[in-house]
């Protein structure tokens, strides 16, 4: 039941709340399980809560090939298996055995598990950055609000600690439970929630209405058929689109992967840089590009007002069966290209020039990792996206890879630029407030004024130091502590 619960939330504006309780069945269920061995059971409980999970949100790359999916759900769910042994070796074993107080019982079972869970997709993080608590979280604009000195791991904490405390009300209820809950916890639990709720209200003070600068971005949104869609015919649908805007602009943003290739001097090329110079406005595109190995870049290109290709962004974090075959499982289908993409190294400021703005071209998978804007933000004063979603089809992921932008606007206080192929396309300011969006598969521009910020935000600066503040805790104070007591 919590793992459906907490799939629910990805389905949109309309469901995420069920994210904040998700973890509640689950956590129960853990902390009362009374089997003959209950650590093989828990990491069984925990390895079925994150394939059911992982299995429903990943869905997404089921046309990339059954395995794709069965291997990414799999590797995922190891995660969701380590966490639940952790949960009963350090926690539940810990709790049980030890002659201890209410109140340190209520850190073990509260504070512990929040930050163990924070720990646990902290280390998920590193390798495949794709729906954490925080994400399915983003929708909660004042609780977001935080994340700019804290850090998005600062949600996960604060959803499963708030997820443990609501157990705790369950337990009250079951005169069954194998835990008993004496007045001190109870008094802590009711604590924890008030906690909880008293966060929303101070974070109100953040949210209010953005100032927006004096710079123009008209954002084209194409929706072609990335299958069936030619180069020519490409060009052809975004001059019409860049035509129709009739007033004075700064820059014009296309999608990840607009063209499929482009090369100094090919025809497309040449005709894009005409059309920077015609229209007197830069330009910033996304194609492949050619790469110092074997291979392809997948690049954000900046075509300058003169009608100069300027620089480039290479892709840093290429797309597990869309852009590289992993070596764990190296299978391919036809929907694979003949040449797997080459990842970037390095973060290269796009610069218009004649003016102040510099901007940090993130290309999709790289939007839903924090890393890449926080250190993209020492440089940079206004950030932005291209992506190229068609191929996630009608799901609910379109909707949870842009409100991912809106946790990397609010983490850095920075104006977002997004640009999707065929949506979600967007302009969200530094308190997560979308500006104005499109809908998916809209053929249309999107005009807006942004702002620029040069200073940055504790967490820009200091990164993921929540987490490792938690993993301080857990290897050098819980378990010498935990052993300390059973013995």
């Amino acid at each position: 039941m919590g793992a459906l619960l907490l799939s629910l939330s990805a389905f949109g504006n309309r469901t995420w709340w069920t994210g904040l309780f998700g973890l509640t069945p689950f956590f129960y269920v853990l902390v009362n399980n009374n089997s003959e061995k209950p650590i093989k059971s828990n990491i069984g409980l925990s390895l079925l809560f994150g394939f059911i999970f992982y299995g429903i949100t990943m869905i997404w790359l089921w046309p990339y090939g059954w395995y794709a999916w069965l291997g990414s759900t799999v590797y995922l769910s190891l995660y969701m298996g380590l966490f639940g042994a952790f949960f009963h070796f350090f926690v539940l074993k810990g709790e049980r055995k030890s002659p201890i107080s209410q109140a340190f019982r209520f850190f073990f079972l509260v504070v512990g598990v929040g930050f163990l869970w924070t720990c646990v997709d902290w280390l998920r993080g590193f390798s495949f950055q794709w729906y954490s608590l925080f994400h399915l979280a983003a929708y909660d604009k004042p609780l977001i609000q935080y994340i700019s000195y804290l850090g998005p791991y600062f949600l996960d904490f604060v959803i499963a600690s708030f997820d443990m405390c609501l157990v705790y009300f369950i337990i009250k209820k079951n005169a069954k439970n194998s835990i008993n809950v004496g007045i001190t916890e109870e008094f802590l639990a009711n604590l924890g929630v008030f906690i909880f709720i008293i966060m929303h209200i101070c974070s109100l003070g953040f949210l209010k209405s953005p100032l927006l600068g004096d710079y123009k971005v008209s954002i084209l949104q194409g929706s072609l058929d990335m299958w069936e869609k030619t180069d020519e015919e490409t060009f052809d649908t975004y001059k019409s689109l860049s035509d129709s805007v009739k007033e004075n602009t700064d820059l014009f943003i296309m999608p990840e992967t607009t063209f499929s290739e482009l090369h100094k001097g090919d025809k497309i090329t040449r005709e894009l840089e005409k059309l920077a110079k015609d229209k007197k406005t830069p330009i910033i595109v996304g194609a492949n590009t050619e790469s110092e190995k074997e291979g392809l870049y997948n690049s954000a290109i900046l075509i300058s007002k003169e009608g100069v290709w300027q620089s480039r962004q290479n892709k840093i974090k290429l797309v597990p069966y869309g852009e590289y075959v992993p070596k764990i499982l190296p299978f391919k289908n036809s929907m694979m290209r003949e040449i797997d993409a080459v990842p970037g190294n390095e973060i290269v400021p796009l610069k218009l020039a004649g003016t102040d703005v510099k901007i940090g071209c993130a290309i999709c998978f790289d939007s839903s990792f924090p890393t890449f804007f926080r250190k993209a933000s020492k440089d940079c004063n206004v950030l932005a996206v291209i992506s190229n979603d068609w191929w996630f089809g009608k799901h609910f992921a379109p909707e949870n890879h842009y409100m991912m932008s809106v946790l990397r606007a609010v983490e850095n206080r920075r104006y977002l630029l997004r640009c999707g192929s065929n949506g979600i396309s967007g302009i969200i300011s530094p308190e997560g407030e979308t500006i104005s969006k499109t809908k998916l598969d809209d053929v249309t521009v999107l005009n807006e004024n942004f702002g620029l910020i040069k200073e940055r935000t504790f967490y820009s600066l200091y990164g993921d130091w929540f987490p490792l503040v938690g993993m301080f805790i857990w290897l050098l104070i819980i378990p010498p502590l935990c052993f300390w007591r059973i013995k």
